[in-house]
């Protein structure tokens, strides 16, 4: 051999499926098969088949003891996916061994295996292939007919195990013939509000939100876009620096997931069904839940207002610590969790109110109690508040819209002026952090005068935090050192509704 050949088989794992790395070994001892790795029954029955296949292409089992290792050893492996892989890597460990310094050559081999060695035709194949490309394998061998060609040169079809191992050996003999993986293109630049028509006090506000790193509440009547606005936010954030690219591998490592992109911020939605313990753990007693995986990015609440009121607490509770807890496993168990909220609503029960062809049905009780079971503590966790009124979208056709380099600019500026101002605070970096790090309220010591001056003593702690901090933002989106009284006002304006005032229909953005 002229070049060292890693195998690698494939398991269907729904749509991206899942890359297994296969090493084979013959040892001297008593004959056997055994594989490792946390294979299923499925995999522990292929070694008859294996065997039998083998011998029928005229290969001789080995008459020691075979051990092979599927890795990522801590992942369960299940199907019959891997024959075609598993009998290539015991041919090639029975193979003279390459010199360590040699080329290596990475081939993907997936397909089922009949006793009379010939390959059994798979529907995953195309995921296969994809998958092999994506994890920077040189070539790929997937069942087919005999004289079947497939048009990217890396891929191979055979029809028996025979002819898989003729591919093989032709590729460790020529390894000057080896094509380069194929090279996956950055993905473009995505848009972000391209495809919003109108809604410009909407998307400021979303501008707002990401530069100082504020939770925001859209609630309206359906189909105005909320969600649609909701979903936008996490594209507006700036990328992660080394530091939080760390954690955000680690708490994505500790769940068995990879991220393709770390350094951009991501965004999660809560099903309507996720379970506490979802929520602050994974899948088991050590893993990370939706709020830790939402770390440094967006956590999309949609329709509020369907959510229970259990994990509604958890969610808060996780927001103001800024981090999980979870002791399922007889330990807490602790992930960093420090994330926006971007949520959506209906304003009533029946979602006729701000509506303009249709009458609310609802009484003002039952809409005092639509918005009294979110519970006015968690409604002020939101330092932003607005509604998204109906609006005519064909008379928008015409609409100039606003390029996204207008928002993403002001997000920079905003976000460098606070990375000066809170750089002694390493638990701090945007106005919406302030919160968890009291120490940090000393840099806004003349915003709080300020508000003192505007509205005296009048509104709770959490309350006046959230306006000083807002205010300080939309100032620094501005690019000011002193806020002023329009940004207080600002501030309040986008604060005022959700805990008492729910009567929008009529009121515009006079501020914003």
């Amino acid at each position: 051999m002229k070049c060292r050949i890693i195998i690698y088989g494939y398991i269907n794992k729904g749509f991206n499926g899942q890359l297994v790395g296969i090493e084979a070994q013959i040892r001297s001892g008593f004959p056997g098969f055994d594989i490792i790795g946390l294979p299923d029954n499925s995999i522990k029955e292929s070694r008859e088949r294996i065997k039998a296949a083998m011998r029928y292409s005229g290969f001789k089992v080995p008459q020691q003891r075979i051990l092979v290792s599927l890795s990522p050893a801590g992942v369960p492996k299940a199907g019959s996916s891997l024959d075609l892989a598993l009998g290539m890597s015991i041919a090639l460990a029975r193979a003279e061994k390459p010199e360590k310094d040699l080329p290596e050559v990475k081939i993907m081999l997936a397909g089922e295996l009949r006793l009379d060695g010939k390959t059994v035709s798979a529907p995953y194949s195309y995921g296969a292939i994809e998958c092999a490309r994506k994890n920077g394998c040189n070539y790929c061998i997937i069942p087919g007919e005999k004289d079947q060609k497939h048009p990217d040169p890396h891929v191979f079809y055979a029809d028996s195990f025979l002819k898989a191992f003729w591919y093989v050996s032709r590729i460790a003999e020529n390894p000057e013939s080896v094509l380069e993986p194929q090279i996956l293109p950055e993905p473009g630049k995505k848009t972000i509000f391209s495809d919003v028509l109108g809604l410009k006090a909407e998307k400021l506000c979303l501008t707002y939100a990401a530069s100082g790193f504020h939770s925001i509440l859209l609630f309206g009547p359906p189909g105005t876009g909320k969600t649609l606005l909701c979903s936008k936010l996490h594209l507006l954030l700036p990328e992660h620096g080394d530091k939080e690219v760390e954690i955000i591998r680690r708490i994505y490592g500790c769940a068995g997931l990879e991220v393709e992109r770390p350094q951009e911020p991501m965004s999660r939605t809560v099903p309507h069904d996720c379970s506490l313990a979802q929520f602050v753990g994974g899948a088991n007693t050590r893993s990370p839940g939706e709020g830790a995986l939402s770390h440094g990015g967006v956590l999309i609440l949609d329709e509020l207002d369907k959510y229970s009121k259990k994990l509604i607490e958890a969610v808060r509770d996780t927001y103001d610590r800024g981090s999980t807890a979870s002791s399922k496993s007889g330990e807490l168990i602790t992930y960093p969790a420090r994330f926006i909220m971007s949520a959506n609503m209906n304003p009533c029960s029946c979602g006729g109110l701000g509506k303009d062809e249709k009458v609310c049905t609802c009484t003002a009780l039952q809409i005092q109690n639509h918005w009294n079971r979110l519970g006015k503590a968690f409604i002020e966790r939101f330092d932003i508040r607005i509604p998204v009124p109906e609006q005519n979208t064909l008379e928008l056709m015409g609409e100039e819209i606003l390029p996204d380099s207008a928002y993403t600019d002001m997000v920079a500026l905003a976000c460098d002026r606070q990375k000066k101002r809170y750089e002694e605070f390493p638990e701090v970096s945007y106005n919406g952090q302030v919160r968890l790090c009291p120490a940090a309220l000393r840099k806004l010591v003349e915003e709080f005068e300020l508000l003192k001056k505007m509205q005296g003593e009048s509104g709770g702690t959490r309350n006046v935090l959230g306006t000083v901090v807002l205010a300080r933002t939309i100032a620094d989106c501005e690019d000011r050192d002193k806020v002023g009284e329009e940004d207080i006002r600002k501030a309040l304006d986008m604060r005022k509704y959700g805990t008492g005032d729910y009567y929008w229909r009529r009121v515009s953005f006079e501020h914003i």
